[in-house]
């Protein structure tokens, strides 16, 4: 009885680990299909120069794709960057998010030499909002179901926030598992990401659009 229900907890264990690390991948693939498009649309609003046919801008758009999948993560980061109002805050970060879905999609969630850096570890990073208040001197952070305890008699309590990078190192052959709070705070992270991007495309007019100029 108890071998069975050993090996019923950890079936279920890793069929847990198999569905957070399969959404994982679908967020990290949706940043870089995410990046792809924003390519596509800087390329196509910079060269734009009046009413294109159709089958010419077919033609953009294809090879416009083609040119923003081929590229490596960090290229196609820089390259979007370059038509960006700013640069992208989180590009470190999700340089990493792909290195972990590259692992997972490859090599099955056990990290490789291909993976880890000189040291033999492949690193998470990943933004994230903190909540906290103070109790006296100490910071306090708020974590879900927590209740706010100042230590006196304050009934109102000024709580802080900031972003702040949460860092989770793999070594070489360790498997790389998630929890469903670790996964939650990823899937975060990407709408910091994705409202870093949208926030700095550049605007533009129809009649910006029809000179071939965004501001």
């Amino acid at each position: 009885m108890g071998t069975s229900a050993n090996n019923a907890d950890e079936r279920r264990t890793i069929y847990a680990n198999w569905i957070l690390s399969q959404a994982f991948s679908e967020v990290a693939r949706g940043i870089r299909e995410s990046l792809e498009e924003a390519y596509f649309f800087l390329k196509i609003a910079k060269i734009h120069d009046g009413p294109m046919k159709a089958d010419a801008f077919n033609a953009l758009m294809r090879e416009s794709r083609k040119e923003a999948q081929r590229a490596k993560f960090p290229d196609l980061i820089a390259k979007v960057n370059q038509g960006l109002t700013e640069a992208l805050v989180f590009a470190a970060e999700f340089h990493s998010l792909q290195k972990v879905r590259n692992c997972l999609e490859h090599r099955g969630g056990t990290v490789g030499a291909q993976d880890a850096d000189a040291d033999g570890v492949l690193i998470l990073s990943m933004p994230r909002i903190k909540l906290s208040y103070m109790r006296g001197t100490e910071e306090i952070e708020l974590e879900p179901g927590c209740t706010v305890d100042p230590g006196d008699e304050r009934k109102d309590v000024e709580i802080y926030s900031q972003r702040v990078t949460r860092t989770r190192a793999y070594r070489l052959g360790e498997r790389i598992t998630f929890t469903a709070d670790e996964f939650q705070e990823i899937a975060f992270a990407c709408t910091l990401f994705l409202g870093d991007l949208v926030a700095k495309l550049p605007k533009a007019t129809p009649g910006d659009l029809k000179r071939g100029k965004l501001v």
